[in-house]
């Protein structure tokens, strides 16, 4: 009898200490599926990181086509903006020309090669420390672009209207703007198959 009664009483206290286990397991399992379904929820760092968007400017600074400590008001030498839309028209190297107006030898590389292809208009006023009207900037874009590709592909008022402009004649180019031109620049030429094909030497790749 007495045997009796001491199994009942280790079967109660097992089954209590087998509920409390149970319960317990129970609270933890409800709750890491509940913290568990919020992480699942909750965006990955690189997907956010895949959906923004970086400005013009910062992206031309990731480029290094600009240097970090530029800011959007400032307003590129012709010289230096000459030097960024070369570097996406893809050639910066020496060229057997002369450039008379040109006598600093940190330029000189840029406008021998911008004359050579035909980026510089002709009636463009050649001084790589004066700045820029929007005009001028699209008028190195235009060519830029339509000499690379070998056709007509945009004019001077549709370079200008990628800022939101109706007459660069009268709007300065500032690194706002002059980024805005050079990204745009890039996608024309990624729709006509354009790719950098080792170091900036850009290829038609079909």
């Amino acid at each position: 009898m007495e045997k009796s009664v001491a199994q009942q009483k280790k079967g109660f206290f097992s089954g209590v200490k087998g509920k409390v286990i149970i319960g317990v397991t129970g609270v933890f399992m409800v709750a890491g599926a509940f913290f568990g379904g919020m992480m699942i929820n909750q965006p990955s760092s690189d997907a956010k990181a895949e959906t923004v968007v970086s400005s013009d400017i910062e992206w031309a600074k990731n480029r290094g086509l600009i240097s970090s400590d530029v800011e959007t008001y400032e307003q590129p030498l012709q010289g230096d903006f000459l030097r960024m839309v070369m570097i996406q028209f893809g050639d910066i190297a020496s060229k057997p020309i002369e450039v008379k107006e040109v006598t600093d030898p940190k330029y000189r590389d840029v406008y021998e090669s911008a004359k050579f292809y035909g980026v510089v208009p002709c009636g463009c006023i050649i001084n790589p420390i004066r700045t820029l009207s929007l005009r001028e900037g699209a008028d190195f874009v235009t060519l830029a672009i339509n000499k690379k590709v070998g056709q007509h592909v945009v004019s001077v008022q549709d370079v200008e209207a990628w800022v939101g402009i109706k007459d660069g004649t009268v709007a300065p180019l500032n690194y706002e703007y002059a980024t805005k031109l050079l990204r745009k620049m890039e996608e024309v030429y990624a729709t006509k198959n354009y790719e950098p094909q080792g170091g900036i030497l850009n290829e038609k790749t079909s």
